[in-house]
């Protein structure tokens, strides 16, 4: 039952539905049969759209026409000629792929056209053959020009009109000039139809005599006159030995690297198909040459000991040889084939991992293969693989759109490209280095010594292309910055101004881009190289405006402070060479402004140790002595270090000079002498807290003046507020707590609650107690010391005052 269905689905017939129903299934098996109706319809008409599309192709309606001029069809013959899906498929793989070479078109005898890939043996019409002149698909517009149109005459002229004017016995009234001359024409014209038979299968058929079978010529000593039989076929073999050397020569000269020199652009899968095709076309004439006829030939020109037979011999080792070449890098070359597969069906942004595993295969074939280790062969190669990487990442780019669409999109595209071709050719001179790794045991190692312009001479040059693409969309995303950039001070309004116009005039220059019909991935198309030189000459006048316009806002500005924060907004356009140039001269500027602040900054330490030794120091508000002074010197350090790391990422910019050195090392002394200040402070309050923390902790929590007759708490400024600033900033100075003040306020803080109600009796904050958190517990502790009676529980651990 299966055979037959399979049997009409491959005619292209489809079998009517069916419908059998069961009890109670009436309205399911009805819904069912509409569906498969719908879908039916839907894929009739989709095959209908596919024809229709297949049919409006120039190549097709290029060869419908030539056809039925050849062949004298009606015009619907054609059209009903595309209806097959077979058919179709027959003719793109024609169309679209290096092989079939041939296509032949006849008449069947329904009146219908048929196409093959081969002569039919029983033809009995006359056959138009189409061929390609190159061996690799060509597109729309070249392939009027790569293809050949000729007609093939029925099969009864080989058949019966041969045998006709062959035959003696029909040359009875002839003279013998005329019988001889239509013999050799009869001979020569077979010759060349046994040729265009093998071309048109893609093969090399070696023509061989008539008379060479029917005679056998019997060894005679020497000096023997030859009778007349005997010289013809003598004569007729020799001159076909000429006509074999010829076309074995033509079979084993023909080099896979031909189509790379005629200026054609292959791929690999061309050089795998070459040497396939070689590997069959030299063991078909090997085989001829060993069929029995030839052997035959061979023994008379040997037995006559004619001056062909060491031609005859060289033929026959040059075919050996060549074979035995073809075979092994046939072999070789095979693992390449999925490579190729891989590479042309994986999305082009990762291939990046393709590309070691292509050239560790190549690098072995170099080791292993006993032809395929010339630098004649693997530069080919290699310069087909850079073709197919071209080929993809122009696919991938999509260069009519590239130009027109968004910025960002557009350049992300061309970077991804640019990396992976990068990889490509770093991983070939990677290889290159490691090449004597492949080669084990004894053997010599062959390295590529060959010159790698060689290789990537257009690869080189569409890379180059790809680069200036990027810098087009760098540049014009840099520019599109300049809408952002807002000038203050005095002279704000005219820079701004020139910013604007600036701005205007770069999106008109982007045009010539934005409106361009041209690929510029096209390296024969020098359209995109003028528009780029045009864009570069505008965009380095661009550059020179700017540099005018952050020198003026340069010379506008009020201070150290608002210099880096222009040169911040400048960003990316102060790395252009040019803006560089302008501004360096005013760079020396900018480091005397940092050597001003440096030197404020030192007489700002300078007067506050004075003051410090004086007295009088003046601190933030409610600061104490040692956490005030700290902080003060960290203030200082902070506005040094900012005003350095601004410095010191232009400093790549320029050229240091003598001024540099001189900066820096006032930075360091700087940054040196608030480091030992602070640690000073420090040391002093840490040496002296804990004897004071131990006094105080000795004396009576409330003490009676004499003097006035009042109550005062008995507290320490100089321990308690350091300690509650130090802790209330524990994100800075908690590394600055002595061990003595932090044991002692964790030994005593728990005495806060406990003791609290029975020791403060006077009016003050009524806390509940809480639970000992760090914020809180500092929080209540600071809250405390500002009343003036926290700190003295903080001292105090007895559990009634002593008064």
């Amino acid at each position: 039952m299966a055979a037959p269905v399979v049997a009409r689905e491959a005619r292209g017939e489809r079998e009517a539905p069916t419908l059998r129903l069961t009890p109670g299934s009436g309205l399911e098996a009805a819904g069912v049969l509409e569906v498969e109706e719908e879908e039916e319809e839907e894929e009739e008409e989709a095959a209908a759209r596919r024809a229709r599309s297949f049919a409006q192709d120039a190549r097709v309606r290029f060869l419908g026409g030539r056809l039925e001029q050849m062949l004298g069809l009606p015009a619907e013959k054609w059209s009903q000629h595309l209806e097959s899906e077979d058919r179709r498929r027959v003719l793109a793989e024609f169309l679209e792929s290096p092989s079939p070479a041939c296509l032949v078109f006849g008449v069947a005898a329904a009146g219908r056209l048929a196409a093959s890939r081969e002569i039919p043996r029983d033809a009995k019409h006359k056959l138009v053959y189409v061929a390609k002149k190159i061996a690799e698909s060509s597109g729309v517009n070249d392939f009027f020009q790569t293809v050949l149109f000729g007609e093939v005459p029925a099969s009864s002229l080989g058949h019966i009109l041969v045998p006709i004017l062959s035959n003696r016995n029909n040359h009875k009234s002839w003279s013998c000039f005329i019988s001889q001359d239509t013999e050799r024409h009869v001979e020569v014209m077979k010759h060349k139809m046994h040729i265009l038979r093998g071309k048109m299968l893609g093969r090399t058929l070696l023509p061989i005599p008539t008379i060479a079978g029917k005679f056998d010529l019997d060894p005679k000593p020497p000096g023997t006159h030859l009778e007349p039989d005997e010289r013809t076929v003598l004569h007729a073999i020799e001159s076909v030995v000429i006509k074999w050397s010829h076309q074995i020569q033509e079979i084993i000269e023909k080099d896979s690297g031909q189509p790379l020199l005629n200026g054609l652009h292959s791929n690999p899968q061309t050089e795998l198909d070459f040497w396939t095709m070689r590997k069959e076309n030299l063991s078909c004439i090997y085989d001829q040459l060993q069929a029995p006829t030839v052997l035959k030939m061979v023994k008379i020109l040997k037995t006559k000991r004619s001056s062909y037979f060491p031609a005859l011999k060289d033929i026959f080792t040059a075919v050996r040889k060549a074979l035995l070449e073809a075979r092994d890098v046939a072999l070789y070359l095979r693992p390449l084939r999925r490579h190729i597969q891989c590479l042309q069906e994986t999305e082009f942004p990762q291939t990046r991992g393709l590309i070691a595993p292509l050239f560790h295969t190549i690098c072995l074939i170099w080791s292993h293969s006993e032809f395929y280790n010339t630098p004649a062969r693997v530069i080919v190669l290699l310069q087909e693989f850079c073709n197919l990487f071209i080929d993809q990442a122009t696919d991938y780019l999509s260069p009519e759109d590239l130009l027109k669409g968004e910025v960002e999109d557009s350049l992300e595209k061309v970077q991804v490209a640019i990396n992976i071709l990068k990889t490509f050719k770093s991983s070939f001179f990677n290889y290159r280095e490691g090449l004597g790794n492949y080669f084990m045991g004894n053997k010599e190692v062959k390295p590529w010594d060959f010159q790698s312009q060689l290789v990537f001479c257009r690869f080189d040059k569409f890379l180059d292309r790809c680069m200036k693409m990027e810098d087009v969309f760098v540049t014009v995303l840099e520019f599109e910055k300049l809408e952002r950039l807002e000038f203050g001070g005095t002279k704000g309004a005219i820079l701004n101004g020139q910013i604007h116009e600036m701005s205007e005039e770069f999106m008109e220059l982007c045009k010539i881009f934005k409106q361009s019909t041209y690929d510029p991935s096209d390296l024969n198309n020098m359209e995109f190289e003028s528009d780029y030189v045009v864009f570069k000459s505008k965009t380095l006048d661009f550059d020179r405006r700017l540099g005018t316009i952050l020198c003026e806002g340069f010379f506008n500005c009020s201070g150290l402070e608002a210099a880096f924060k222009l040169l911040t907004i400048f960003g990316n356009f102060l790395e252009k060479p040019v803006v560089m140039e302008i501004f360096r001269p005013h760079y020396s500027s900018l480091v005397h402004m940092f050597n001003a602040e440096l030197d404020m900054c030192k007489q700002l330490y300078n007067e506050h140790v004075k003051q410090i030794e004086c007295g009088n120091v003046v601190l933030n508000k409610n600061m104490p002595f040692t956490s005030g002074n700290i902080k003060w010197a960290k203030e200082v350090l902070d506005r040094l270090q900012t005003f350095w790391s601004n410095f010191a990422s232009l400093q790549y910019l320029f050229l240091e000079s003598p001024d540099d050195a001189s900066v820096r090392q006032k930075y360091v002394e700087m940054t040196a002498l608030l480091d030992q200040f602070e640690n000073r402070i420090y040391d002093d309050w840490k040496n002296n807290v804990g004897e004071i923390c131990e006094f105080n902790l000795n004396q009576p929590l409330i003490k009676f003046s004499a003097i006035n007759g009042l109550l005062s708490v008995n507290f320490d400024p100089k321990v308690g507020f350091d300690v509650l600033k130090m802790f209330n900033r524990s994100n800075f100075y908690c590394k600055h707590i002595s061990d003595t003040s932090s044991h002692l306020f964790c030994e005593n803080v728990s005495a806060i609650y406990t003791n609290k109600r029975e020791t403060c009796k006077l009016t003050a904050p009524s806390l509940r107690p809480q639970p000992i958190r760090a914020n809180k517990m500092v929080v209540n502790l600071h809250m405390w010391a500002l009343s003036g009676l926290g700190p003295v529980n903080i001292f105090r651990t007895q559990a009634a005052p002593r008064l």
